[in-house]
């Protein structure tokens, strides 16, 4: 297969069939705490199409939401507000251009909620704090993919509301994930249009950002999965594209305040795109598709075992 760049171009929009997901990049997975079960929505199908369908993994099979929901884009994000039990997608990439309205999953149907005052973007972060009970959101691109954003919103289960935070350079595609040992969400990576890709790791504490100086970092990157392994108190890293333009297929662990590298065996292949989550019931980060060449998504699904630091394939 010969190598390409990952471009994001997305002319039409495609309607998913069968009872497994179709391969898909720049989707997102997301896991509903109350549930107990992980969503997958959306993302780039094959020849490059928008998938807008919705599909939940309850730890042993797949089922597709047959109600209605988002409409069809890549380039989204989700995280979970634990006290309103909804698994929270906003933005991402449409059939017209970015977007900025926010849906809510309550377990059962999705919800629209109030379209954020903030700029329409895609390849934004969004993620939990749990400390303060809020979904926050940050970066990603409104148009040029030259002047990314750094603003900072944080959702309270009723509204948004921005917050003035010194911190990171503008970037998309940054990696965000909840770290248990400092009761913050960390970030990695990410591309910050001019001034290139990033390997800077960074906590959102209570209401700032916080540069992490470590001696030891993963090389930059964008595109590539970041889940917390709660079980170990860690963040795991996977994947995206490297500063060659083509994808990674390594897996680095963020424990003890270290990064460090897993040599592994059993991996999946390069990626990047992939969607990734933090299955808590089963005590498992899963991984689904992502891609090698834009052209050709993949559509395989693993877990991560905190336990044994080990990748599995599911199916």
């Amino acid at each position: 297969m010969t190598r390409r760049h990952l471009l994001f171009s997305i002319p039409f929009v495609l309607r998913a069939q069968g009872g497994t997901p179709p391969a898909r990049f720049q989707g997102a997975l997301g896991y509903h705490g109350n549930r107990r079960h992980s969503v997958l929505f959306g993302g780039q199908g094959a020849n490059r199409a928008l998938l807008g369908d919705t599909w939940v993994w309850d730890g042993r099979r797949w089922e597709r939401y047959a109600g209605d929901g988002p409409p069809p884009r890549a380039g989204h994000a989700m995280a979970y507000h634990p006290s309103s039990k909804q698994l929270l997608l906003a933005g991402g990439q449409g059939a017209d251009g970015p977007l900025n309205d926010l849906w809510l999953w309550d377990g059962r149907q999705w919800f629209q909620g109030p379209s954020g005052p903030m700029d329409a973007r895609r390849n934004h972060a969004l993620f939990t704090h749990y400390e303060n009970d809020r979904v926050m959101l940050t970066g990603g691109y409104a148009k040029s993919t030259l002047e990314p954003l750094d603003d900072v919103w944080e959702w309270n289960g009723r509204s948004w509301r921005e917050l003035y935070a010194m911190g990171p350079v503008p970037r998309s595609s940054a990696g965000v994930a909840w770290y248990p040992p400092r009761k913050s969400a960390l970030m990695i990576g990410g591309h910050a249009g001019e001034r290139g890709f990033r390997a800077d790791t960074w906590l959102w504490e209570r209401s700032n950002w916080n540069h992490f100086l470590l001696d030891q970092l993963p090389p930059p990157r964008y595109l590539h999965a970041v889940a917390g392994v709660e079980n170990r108190d860690a963040v795991l890293l996977f994947g995206g594209v490297g500063e060659d333009g083509f994808p990674l297929g390594d897996t680095w662990i963020f424990e003890s305040k270290v990064w460090k590298y897993l040599e592994l065996k059993n991996t999946p292949g390069a990626r990047a795109g992939a969607a990734a989550c933090w299955d808590g019931a089963r005590k498992r980060l899963l991984l689904f598709g992502g891609a090698a060449d834009p052209a050709e998504p993949l559509g395989d699904f693993w877990s991560f075992d905190g336990g044994s630091w080990a990748w599995d394939k599911i199916g």
